[in-house]
């Protein structure tokens, strides 16, 4: 859903085979069939297959059933992920735990099941999907954002290791997306992310994906989503200070409005 949908139906709409995953398996038929029906050309393999990214042995027992049903592999892309929100007094150990299983760990054991793959041929990419809050922590997001800022770190590092492979790594950071996982977290949001959120934009999936592939293509190795975050982005690179100096008069002015003062 989300995101991922919109990746496999713009990959589709450019000609390419492609399988796709999910936990669930109830969701996986409506979609395969959306994406049966996006097909160019009757030659295309589209597949779906249920799977728990945070499973490391279930990760590694489907690779050669994808690999078989895609024919081979070009690009890999890690966008599996689950989000919590909430005070950090909120967050349980096991909601800290789910989000490095699936967030970080699930890139990870994807990553190193189809990576000898793409290291035999010296050819292909692999993108991970992270989010602005794996690089700019945001009130609400304590664990979250943590798996996030791991995904970003792996990503980092991979770019480096696969230099000397032939295989491209890729890092896209979105900001907030107009998908089922963030609907589902907006009644659990405290008041002052909602806050915050105020002051950023929301993109759709199809938009997201469009400007993924596109960096995907040129090579680029972290692909900021949306002008927005894109600016977002650099300021927190040249000027760290300000954005934190932003977000904390923001949080300092909602409690003053609304509490009494902090």
């Amino acid at each position: 859903s989300g995101i991922g949908f919109a990746l496999a139906r713009q990959a589709i709409a450019r000609g390419a085979h492609v399988w796709v995953c999910s936990r669930s398996a109830s969701e996986l038929h409506p979609a395969l069939e959306d994406l049966r029906a996006a097909a160019v050309s009757p030659e295309q393999r589209i597949g779906a297959l249920a799977l728990d990214v945070s499973d490391r042995a279930a990760v590694d027992a489907a690779r050669d059933e994808v690999l078989a049903g895609l024919g081979g592999l070009d690009v890999l892309i890690n966008n599996a992920g689950i989000a919590t929100v909430g005070r950090p007094e909120e967050a349980t150990p096991e909601d800290y735990e789910r989000m490095m299983a699936v967030n970080y760990f699930g890139t990870v054991w994807v990553t190193r099941a189809f990576l000898p793959t793409l290291r035999a041929q010296r050819s292909g990419a692999v993108c991970c999907v992270a989010s602005t809050l794996g690089v700019i922590g945001l009130y609400g997001y304590t664990a979250y954002a943590a798996s996030k800022f791991a995904v970003v770190g792996y990503a980092e590092c991979l770019r480096q290791d696969e230099l000397g492979h032939g295989v491209s790594v890729h890092l896209a950071i979105p900001a907030d997306v107009d998908t089922p996982l963030l609907r589902s977290n907006l009644a659990k949001k405290p008041p002052e992310t909602k806050a915050l959120a105020e002051h950023g934009s929301l993109l759709t999936a199809e938009a997201v994906a469009t400007e993924v592939w596109a960096g995907i293509d040129r090579g680029r190795f972290r692909i900021a989503v949306g002008a927005n975050n894109r600016l977002v982005m650099w300021l927190d690179r040249v000027a760290p200070g300000l954005v934190r100096a932003y977000i904390d008069r923001t949080l300092r002015g909602y409690w003053a409005s609304h509490v009494g003062g902090a």
